[in-house]
């Protein structure tokens, strides 16, 4: 339960502090860039989460899960709490940054030590499942909190990260650490080579840029939402802070029905859910001009991002050998984070030129091509091979 825990406070890096990015900004007005750094302070985190997946993998399968994992939750709680004492922007920016190293922690392990803890395919796609659900539980949480703490003042949201503390005792006593011999064989047997040719890298890095950009793609949402409500009336933080929850409390609600989806459909085909489910929620923003509107499209966002992480990490589990499993999942955390890193950066120019509207049908066209993409990219494969591309390299 401690690690399903963990799962809700990885939520909180965007979630809790998004619906105040508004006042936020209005505090700043003074910085001529506020406008791009405003969204930077929700998604610098991101740029260190992604940095550190790899490397923070590849200590742990080396080292152990438990002492990284418990530094991991004290430096989230202090870093994400850091900024209600601040009034420097860079320095906010900064312990933004240093939170997203522990965020790169909270992320890559709690998943990597279910999947040690489940070594049934079957159990495991459940318990990755309901990681995901607690996930999500925990955005809906921390968002709605976060938008009612908004309201008070625009600092008062990071306060909410000092929640951390409260699950360090039970994670403690609970977690315990897997046995490391099959890691240590592993690890001897890749340093005589004998394991580096089983890694599929094809595979590997076709999925992780469908994470990529499916992750950058989602975090425009809570990024530009709450400019696009107060655009047409909706201006109250609290509000954005509804509004934003409701696909994080579809996702709570559907995730645990992945493994039942698994069971019907491919890790490609429930990716293309994934996908056409976000292409179709950003092709209703682009003409949203009322609030039931917004509320059909956030309905799309979470029916297709429900499936998003267990599909993609079981898909990387079940290709590649438990002795790189934080590794690999070290990788997923790094391309969900730095597609949520890099997309700002791209957005912003369309939105300066031409606005919100026109990034969001942007978005669309670029969703619309990898949601094709990845199931004809499985046929091909399967063409070409006649096995799978869940079971066998892309």
């Amino acid at each position: 339960m401690t690690l399903f825990a963990c799962g809700g406070l990885a939520a909180m890096t965007v979630t809790a502090v998004a619906p105040s990015l508004p006042e936020l900004s209005v505090h700043f007005a003074d910085d001529p860039n506020i406008d791009l750094l405003a969204r930077l302070v929700v998604s610098i985190p991101t740029l260190l989460i992604a940095l550190s997946g790899p490397i923070i993998g590849g200590i742990a399968d080396r080292i152990g899960r438990r002492p990284i994992l418990l530094f991991g939750i004290v430096l989230y709680a202090l870093a994400g709490a850091l900024p209600y004492l601040l009034d420097n922007l860079a320095a906010i920016l900064a312990s933004r940054a240093a939170l997203g190293l522990g965020m790169g922690i909270l992320f890559t392990l709690p998943p990597t030590l279910l999947a040690d803890y489940y070594e049934n395919i079957p159990r495991r796609r459940r318990a990755i499942a309901i990681y995901a659900a607690a996930t999500a539980s925990g955005g809906v949480i921390f968002l709605l909190a976060g938008g009612l703490a908004a309201d008070i003042h625009w600092r008062a949201p990071f306060l909410l990260y000092l929640l951390g503390l409260v699950f360090l005792p039970s994670l403690y006593a609970t977690v315990n650490e897997p046995p490391r011999k099959a890691r240590a064989r592993g690890a001897r047997e890749e340093k005589s080579g004998s394991k580096r040719a089983l890694v599929p890298w094809p595979a590997l890095i076709a999925i992780y840029t469908m994470v990529l950009v499916t992750g950058g793609a989602f975090l425009q949402m809570p990024l530009n939402l709450p400019f696009l409500l107060v655009d047409i009336g909706f201006g109250r933080a609290s509000i954005a802070g509804y509004a934003i929850a409701w696909p994080l409390l579809l996702m709570a609600v559907a995730g645990p029905l992945y493994p039942h989806l698994r069971e019907r459909l491919s890790n490609a085909w429930i990716y293309t859910v994934v996908a056409g489910g976000l292409a179709l929620g950003y092709g209703l923003l682009t003409f949203a001009s009322s609030l039931t509107l917004v509320i059909v499209a956030l309905f799309c966002f979470g029916v297709g991002m429900s499936q998003m992480f267990a599909n993609t990490s079981t898909w990387l589990l079940g290709l590649t050998d438990s002795t790189i499993r934080a590794r690999v999942l070290g990788g997923l955390t790094m391309a969900i984070y730095a597609g949520q890193f890099v997309f700002p950066f791209v957005a912003q120019p369309i939105i300066r030129a031409a606005g919100i509207r026109t990034s969001f049908a942007a978005l669309c066209a670029i969703l619309v091509i990898m949601a094709i993409a990845a199931p004809l990219a499985s046929w091909l494969v399967r063409r070409r091979t006649g096995v799978s591309a869940d079971h066998q390299p892309l």
